[in-house]
C-alpha cells in the first residue's frame, strides 16, 4: 500500500520492498522464518552450520510452559554471516524479526554472542543458537570479534 501510495504521487519514501520478507504460520505452536531453508542452501551448495536452542533450555520457556519451541540460526561456514533463522514456538512470529533485522543488516555471529539480552526472555534462544553455531564453526570460533558499530 505504501509502496504505491509512494510511487503514485511521486513520494521518496522507503525505498521499495525489503529484499528479505518473514514468513508467520499463526498455528499453535507458531512457526516463523526468514531467509532460505537448509534445502535451498544445499541446492545452492552454499556451505552453512545450523546453530540450534529450544525454549525447554530457556528459563522463559520454563516459565511459559513451552517445552517444544526452538530456533535455528543457518550461518555460512566460511563467512559466518547470518543466513537465515526459523523459529518454532510461543511468539515465534515475534522472534523472527530479530533475526530478520541481523539479515538485513549482513550480521555474523559474532553479533549474537555480544549481545546482552534481557534476563529471563525468549531472544536469549539466539545467543545459545549462535554459542552451538560457534562451536562448529571451529577452528575459525577463536577468532570471535566485536561487532562493530554500523556493521
Amino acid at each position: 500500500g505504501r509502496l504505491a501510495v509512494s510511487h503514485a504521487f511521486n513520494l521518496n519514501y522507503g525505498g521499495g520492498l525489503s529484499p528479505i520478507l518473514p514468513y508467520g504460520i499463526y498455528t499453535i505452536p507458531e512457526c516463523s522464518m526468514a531467509g532460505p531453508t537448509e534445502a535451498e542452501l544445499i541446492e545452492k551448495k552454499i556451505p552453512y552450520v545450523a546453530g540450534r536452542s529450544s525454549y525447554a533450555g530457556n528459563a522463559r520457556g520454563q516459565i511459559i510452559g513451552d517445552r517444544t519451541g526452538f530456533i535455528k540460526l543457518l550461518f555460512h561456514a566460511e563467512t559466518r554471516k547470518l543466513l537465515a533463522v526459523h523459529v518454532m514456538g510461543e511468539g515465534a512470529t515475534e522472534l523472527v524479526h530479530i533475526g530478520l533485522t541481523a539479515l538485513l543488516m549482513g550480521a555474523t555471529v559474532d553479533l549474537f554472542i555480544f549481545t546482552c539480552y534481557n534476563y529471563p526472555t525468549l531472544s536469549e534462544v539466539y545467543k545459545y543458537a549462535s554459542y552451538d553455531a560457534l562451536r562448529q564453526l571451529e577452528p575459525r570460533a577463536q577468532q570471535v570479534t566485536q561487532p562493530q558499530s554500523g556493521s
